[in-house]
């Protein structure tokens, strides 16, 4: 893709973002079912942490992290938003409460029967669930199939895990650290990706200017947490090389609809 492609295609995009920001459907209040042969990946708007919900064509669903517990009524509001009724498996990227601070109410609430954690298991995130609940430890490079989705771990340290989440040609990778040490690791994977949820909040140096280089990702996604701050230089790195960056603190909750020929925010 030239240059000129490239921006056209990134303003297309940041057009419609535009548009439904302007009439304020940028998110949660979208149908119950997705169309046919379509997968929903919903970035949702936290104050503290990180909740990410993937529907597949199936229309089951699964979330990648829980947030905080101070952000549970937001992130149960969305979820209710988005017609969730059931939550099939929880994927916890780290094991500290911003990232799996709700998981004993999610379980309660939305009848999740599966944990799929890296390393040991950390009591915190376990305290007071159910004797029959299902908690997996992943390793690197293993893989789960949700429904056509594809899920596979790239990178551990200790109990936190990097993930690869694939539907037809579209890839979203989950950073776990935002450290160059997890970026040189996933690079020499030559995995195709075109969206990037940066980790550790952004205050990171990763993704460096020779990844985004060499990758070539479309969109990155930055969550918020208190008491954290990003490294402005990391963003402008990004948007200097055309990619559209959206901070859930300042954008909101973000729906990518992809199917087989491309990604694309939903009309209401």
């Amino acid at each position: 893709m030239n240059d000129q492609d490239r921006m056209a295609g990134m303003f297309m995009f940041t057009l419609l973002l535009f548009l439904q920001l302007i009439s304020g459907v940028v998110g949660v209040e979208d149908s119950a079912l997705i169309t046919e042969d379509t997968a929903r990946i919903a970035f949702l708007d936290l104050t503290e942490g990180e909740a990410t919900l993937i529907r597949t064509e199936e229309n089951h669903n699964f979330l990648i992290n829980t947030g905080s517990p101070e952000s549970y009524q937001e992130l149960k509001q969305q979820l209710d938003a988005l017609h969730v009724k059931d939550i099939d498996a929880i994927f916890l990227t780290h094991q500290s409460k911003d990232y799996c601070g709700n998981v004993k109410k999610l379980i309660d609430s939305y009848h999740s029967e599966t944990v799929y954690h890296a390393g040991k298991k950390q009591t915190g995130c376990f305290q007071k669930i159910k004797s029959d609940l299902h908690t997996i430890k992943l390793d690197e490079q293993e893989k789960k199939d949700l429904d056509d989705v594809k899920l596979k771990v790239i990178y551990t340290d200790d109990e936190k895990m990097a993930i690869h989440v694939t539907y037809h040609s579209t890839g979203v990778i989950f950073f776990a650290t935002g450290t160059i040490e997890e970026e040189l690791h996933i690079l020499k994977q030559h995995l195709t990706f075109q969206i990037i949820k940066i980790g550790d909040y952004g205050q990171g140096k990763a993704p460096s200017e020779r990844f985004l280089h060499d990758t070539d990702p479309h969109i990155a996604v930055v969550f918020q947490m208190k008491g954290t701050t990003i490294n402005d230089g990391l963003i402008e790195r990004m948007q200097e090389l055309w990619m559209d960056v959206y901070r859930m603190k300042q954008t909101g909750t973000l729906i990518i609809d992809i199917n087989e020929e491309e990604y694309f925010i939903p009309a209401d």
